[in-house]
């Protein structure tokens, strides 16, 4: 009965020590594939790398909006932001990582000189402060991304004002 219960208690030992080394390498492989996107996809003046850090199904939500359902479109939308800010850099201020998913505090900045989406380079400096949950497949493969920021703020730093409604 005594040697039942230690076997019992070191198989039991074993399992979960192996489950928390399987974790802790996931989030280091997770953390490894977040810095790839952000140094390869964001901060890189080369190509954009995304398809071989990404499923095929990769989706990114921006302030609720869906703009990305595949990884070629998240490559054209990652353009769109090299494109109008050539300079763009995006740090990560804090992150935390829990099995499959990485929560991001990330802060942008850059000059707008290029066209950004169909609006003439403003020449203005931006430096924007945002949150991105990023979700990881079991081989540590980016699979979507949900992000807000202010994009309010954004365009006024781009010189765009808000008028107030007309009510009557």
């Amino acid at each position: 009965m005594k040697s039942t219960l230690v076997i019992l208690m070191a198989v039991s030992i074993g399992f979960f020590g192996c489950n928390t080394s399987q974790k802790e390498l996931l989030e280091t492989n997770n953390i490894n594939s977040l810095n790839k996107y952000m140094d390869l996809c964001w901060n890189s003046r080369e190509g954009i790398e995304f398809n071989s850090i990404a499923t095929n199904d990769f989706y990114r939500v921006v302030n609720g909006i869906n703009v990305v359902s595949n990884s070629n479109e998240m490559e054209a939308h990652i353009n769109v932001y090299k494109t109008a800010f050539p300079d763009l850099k995006v740090a990560i201020n804090k992150t935390i990582t829990s099995h499959d998913t990485i929560c991001v505090l990330w802060e942008i900045t850059g000059s707008n000189t290029g066209i950004y989406g169909e609006t003439k380079a403003t020449g203005k400096k931006i430096k924007i402060s945002g949150s991105s949950i990023l979700y990881f497949t079991s081989n540590s493969k980016l699979k979507g991304e949900i992000t807000h920021y202010n994009e309010l703020d954004l365009l006024q730093q781009l010189g765009y004002t808000l008028i107030a409604p007309i009510v009557e």
